[in-house]
């Protein structure tokens, strides 16, 4: 689980340059006229980067075995799934889409296929059950 904690928090801050990246091209669209591009380039930064966050918090909640980092990241990548394939049917068929695809369809698969090892692992760590009570 570590490991897809990782990966998903090196996507996390790979989205959230990305996120940056677009917000400077859209200040650059914007200052050469281009208000249109540029305001568009700037909402899909803005996206991007919420994105990027929240990855990166469901990477911390899949490291620290918290009940909500698995819940988020079946979110977040089920997400991901969704708007790579929508990508895919838009003509977006490099290799970094392709890889995200992977990336996310494979996550995705892993934690339906965990999912009771990691809630046996989140009780085991925090000692507690769902609702707050001791695990005794």
């Amino acid at each position: 689980m570590r490991i897809l904690a990782a990966v998903l928090g090196v996507l996390g801050g790979l989205q959230v340059l990305l996120g940056l990246w677009s917000f400077t091209l859209g200040g650059q669209a914007s200052r050469v006229g281009a208000r249109s591009a540029g305001s568009t380039m700037t909402l899909v930064g803005v996206v991007i980067v919420a994105l990027g966050v929240g990855y990166l918090a469901v990477a911390v909640g899949l490291w620290t075995f918290r009940t909500w980092g698995w819940s988020g990241a079946l979110a977040v990548t089920a997400f991901g799934s969704l708007g790579t394939l929508f990508g895919l049917s838009q003509g977006a068929t490099g290799g970094g889409t392709v890889l995200a695809l992977l990336v996310n369809a494979g996550a995705l698969f892993y934690l339906l296929t965990c999912r009771d090892a990691f809630r046996h692992a989140s009780l085991a760590r925090h000692g507690r059950s769902r609702a707050g009570a001791s695990a005794h």
